[in-house]
């Protein structure tokens, strides 16, 4: 069957402007014309003036399993953010054709059940890149995105903008992507990661707001400090501690080195505290305690290549280990560790969380092994989303997890475990299945035995999750 090429014309004034082709050809008008065109899409050649227009039909086209990687070129340059999800701007819809023909080619030499699948999404990230050999995925900067920069191309694919960054870091991690030119240095808020962040001078002593640069002068009959302008009486130099008459700079006093002054406490410094207020969740943050973040652009590995022309991604339980794990042995030091510092300090407390997946081997005999490879990706992506900077993991065995949360009570802990059950909500298939998990939790003080170490906890935790 002949692949279609299609011109869409999004303007109904401009679907009669082109009568004649010198290459096979089949219009449409709108995006619900082009999905009733049967059999295969080559590609797509739109035409439209209406930057919105455009943008919303090229987001069904990157959405929609049949039409995500397919070529689609536009016929003249429009600003906005359809340009991030097309292959080009072509100056005729013959050089579109044949532009996307050569794209068409390498896409044909791949499991096209895949490529149509809405569930393999890992596949389509990789195959579109495979099929554009030297494309790499672009983040774009704007004011609006919370952190500053996206990937407008590989939101469209996935259907989502959440946890993209997250999904490109993972394959990073299991070797399918590698992370290319380095874009950009920015800080995030350390509560939501936000970079909208706003950098505030406040009193090292009581950090308000309402402070003023003021020339200080320092008398050296009795060390007073204060603003010039109480050195100043009736249009006379004088201390306003001791009542000495100040003549001489360097022999009577001198300008202090203090320059600010709080209007709250009345505090005197040299040099303000710089606090960071996050405009999206009002956190005030120390610089040093922001989250560094560096900014990249992604290509495809030889790996990934391999994976995307054999439609084998990875062993299904390896994917766990693409998490940011601990070694078991050092993971059990360090809860060792805890559990004789809260001896010591019992206003200590962490939490322990454990989970089993218990249905992986019946999910893959019921909906495939491909399938729940994709169910796996998004439970490790949401997994990792849910981790801080300062929790730890560990791939305890081929079915287990254990999460170590410091510095988290009962009700921390219980947010936490909360949102890895939802995770299971997002897994179901239309067949009525999904992962399975169970867990199991510990909150120091409350659920501490005397006497009981690091290894004896876990051993209890995990006849929980059995």
């Amino acid at each position: 069957m002949t692949a279609e090429f299609v011109y869409l014309a999004l303007d109904q004034s401009k679907s009669n402007d082109r009568h004649s082709f010198d290459i096979p050809v089949t219009c449409c008008s709108s995006v619900e014309m082009l999905f009733s065109i049967p059999g295969e899409l080559m590609g797509v050649a739109v035409e439209c003036v209406d930057p919105k227009a455009v943008e919303s039909a090229l987001l069904v086209l990157r959405g929609r399993p049949e039409t995500a990687v397919k070529p689609v070129f536009l016929l003249s340059s429009i600003e906005g953010n359809a340009a991030n999800l097309v292959d080009g701007v072509a100056d005729s819809i013959e050089s579109a054709y044949h532009q996307a023909r050569e794209i068409h080619d390498r896409l044909s030499k791949l499991d096209s059940t895949l490529l149509t699948d809405r569930d393999a999404l890992i596949f389509r990230l990789l195959a579109y890149l495979y099929a554009r050999p030297h494309l790499t995925y672009e983040p774009k900067h704007h004011w609006s995105y919370p952190a500053l920069y996206r990937f407008p191309l590989v939101d469209a694919l996935l259907g989502e903008a959440e946890n993209t960054q997250h999904r490109l870091n993972n394959l990073v991690e299991r070797g399918l992507l590698r992370r290319s030119e380095l874009k950009d240095r920015i800080r995030l808020c350390p509560v939501c990661e936000n970079a909208h962040l706003n950098y505030v001078d406040v009193c090292t002593s009581c950090g308000s707001i309402d402070i003023v640069r003021k020339p200080f002068l320092h008398c050296f009959v009795c060390g007073h400090v204060s603003p010039e302008e109480s050195f100043l009486e009736k249009g006379v130099l004088g201390c306003p501690n001791c009542k000495t008459r100040l003549r001489h700079i360097g022999a009577d006093y001198d300008r202090a080195l203090e320059s600010y002054h709080c209007n709250s406490c009345g505090h005197m410094f040299e040099e303000p505290e710089v606090v960071a207020h996050c405009q999206h969740c009002a956190t005030r943050s120390q610089p040093d305690n922001l989250l560094p973040h560096r900014v990249f652009s992604f290509e495809i590995t030889e790996q990934g290549l391999a994976a995307v022309k054999t439609g084998m991604i990875e062993d299904i339980y390896a994917m766990l280990d693409s998490l940011d794990n601990v070694n078991p042995a050092i993971f059990e030091a360090i809860v060792g560790w805890l559990l004789r510092l809260h001896q010591r300090y019992p206003d200590v407390t962490f939490s322990l969380l454990g989970v089993r997946l218990t249905n992986l081997t019946e999910l893959t005999d019921s909906i495939g092994r491909r399938r729940v490879s994709e169910l796996m990706d998004e439970f490790v992506v949401r997994i990792r989303a849910l981790l801080r900077t300062t929790d730890l993991i560990v791939h305890a065995s081929r079915k287990k997890l254990w999460l170590l949360l410091p510095k988290t009570d009962d009700v921390g802990s219980d947010s936490v475990l909360s949102r890895i059950l939802e995770n299971q909500r997002y897994t179901q298939q239309d067949e009525g299945v999904g992962l399975e998990i169970n867990t199991v939790r510990f909150c120091a003080p409350g659920d501490l035995i005397d006497g009981e170490s690091a290894s004896l906890l876990l051993a209890r935790l995990a006849g929980g999750l059995e």
